[in-house]
């Protein structure tokens, strides 16, 4: 590099720590991710530790039968999650004079959600798998954490204020010492049945740690009061996203359960090994979404032209990093089973290699649901989602008897372009948002976005001269 170009490049640096240090509305959200991810990256770091020596304990027919439960259950969860996650955040925003009636309804009706879980998930299990009191048992404890799961409403409020940090504090305390759970029954000689309860502990204390960041801001759940007219207002506008959320469920666990039931438990150990490392991934985009969530919206007040070119931003941002993370572990996907996993497991690495790249498009659905939240376009999301999950089960119900175990991630890949970029040219308000996707695949906004900050730098220069 010659003296010059290191010059200009450190100035550029300090040009843009200057413009950092006097937007306080980016360095908040920059703090926001930068808490987000501090949380994910600990369970990507400490939990596929964990999760590897588990799956090493317990051989992949115990792991399998584990995986099995937590993805059957899961199917349901949407019964939990009801599909208003970011109207709540939304509307703490727009309304903050209605935030105990917002969260007190939010938390009444993820409250009766989560008891409608548990009792729908034991019947379906006694039909599925009758005779297995080991897998009835592992089915009503995994199931009655999705119970403290009303306490997220603490966590929609925190995010309204940017305030990430708390609810992470709270969860990250929460995941530790589920990890520590773990490795005591691994040393412990436990069997299988004990790992389960291991969400339920993580939620309990979570749930917990919710409250008391809550009430150190000095607010109150005691508070909030559930509104008749709330709930009606919220569940009629949120019930696309709620069935929209019931598909999604489907087609993100469908896979593990269905090889469950066409090959056995092992099978579902083997994939369970793929999904750990695939889906770790998965909170970069949510974490700035949901960090850019308030900003997104004021910047649709603004004006269109500023609203979709940070629609586009995003897009190709969240396409840069998916690549940057799935093209090395798909190259060395059999390295990374064989260091985590161990030779039981050799098999799954062909497999990661597959299911990995499906998350280039998942990358940017994610970017994609902000916009349809934002829009209120929820029967479009319902739309992609029903269209996602019918063919998830179409691919599978083929792909498994002909190809195996891959044969689950062929249908995944598949199915997440159907969904997360196919089916926004199959709705006419998408359309500009399928044009935005391709663009963002392609990297076509790349060099747009970094002349933009060249000449940003420039402009800078010129002033202070």
């Amino acid at each position: 590099m010659q003296p010059d170009e290191a010059t200009g490049g450190i100035s550029i640096l300090r040009s843009l720590h200057e413009r950092l240090k006097a937007n306080v509305g980016l360095q908040t959200i920059l703090a926001n991710i930068g808490w987000l991810t501090f949380d994910k990256v600990l369970r990507m770091t400490v939990g596929l530790f964990v999760v590897a020596w588990m799956a090493r304990y317990l051989g992949p027919e115990g792991f399998g039968l584990l995986s099995y439960v937590i993805a059957y259950v899961g199917l349901f969860g949407a019964l939990t999650k009801l599909g208003f996650d970011g109207i709540i955040v939304r509307d703490v925003v727009r309304k903050p004079h209605l935030t105990d009636e917002i969260l007190g309804t939010a938390f009444f009706l993820k409250l009766v959600g989560g008891l409608v879980l548990i009792g729908v998930s034991i019947a379906g299990i006694r039909i599925m798998r009758p005779g297995e009191p080991l897998v009835l048992v592992m089915t009503a404890v995994v199931g009655a954490g999705y119970l403290f799961r009303a306490f997220e409403t603490i966590e929609f409020w925190f995010r309204s204020q940017l305030k990430s940090k708390y609810a992470v504090l709270a969860q990250s305390g929460a995941f530790l010492i589920g990890a520590a759970y773990r490795i005591l029954l691994i040393l412990g000689g436990a069997g299988v049945v004990y790992f389960a309860a291991t969400p339920l502990i993580e939620a309990a204390l979570g749930a917990l740690g919710l409250v008391v960041g809550y009430r150190w801001f000095g607010h109150r759940i005691s508070r909030w009061r559930p509104g008749p007219e709330r709930a009606h207002s919220l569940l009629g506008e949120s019930w696309p996203a709620f069935l929209s959320v019931i598909f999604a469920m489907i087609y993100h666990q469908i896979d593990q359960v269905m090889l469950g039931q066409m090959i056995g438990d092992r099978a579902v150990g083997i994939y369970g090994a793929v999904v750990r490392v695939s889906t770790i991934w998965y909170f970069i985009p949510m974490a700035v979404t949901w960090s850019v969530q308030p900003a997104i919206v004021r910047a649709r007040e603004k004006g269109k032209t500023l609203y979709y070119t940070r629609l586009q931003d995003l897009f190709t941002a969240m396409a840069l990093v998916a690549y940057a993370i799935s093209i090395p572990i798909a190259l060395s996907s059999s390295l990374i089973i064989r260091v985590l996993f161990g030779s039981e497991y050799l098999e799954a690495g062909p497999i990661l290699a597959v299911h990995i790249l499906s998350s280039v498009f998942l990358f940017i659905g994610i970017v994609r649901g902000l916009w349809v939240t934002n829009e209120s376009y929820f029967k479009f999301g319902l739309m992609a989602n029903t269209l996602a999950a019918m063919t998830n089960i179409v691919l599978n119900a083929v792909m498994i008897p002909r190809f195996g175990i891959i044969g689950a991630a062929y249908a995944t890949f598949i199915s997440y372009f159907v969904t997360y970029i196919g089916a926004s040219l199959l709705y006419t308000e998408a359309r500009p948002i399928f044009r935005m996707q391709i663009r963002s695949l392609l990297l076509i906004d790349l060099y747009r976005m970094v002349r933009e900050r060249i000449l940003l730098h420039n402009a800078d220069n010129d002033g202070r001269r």
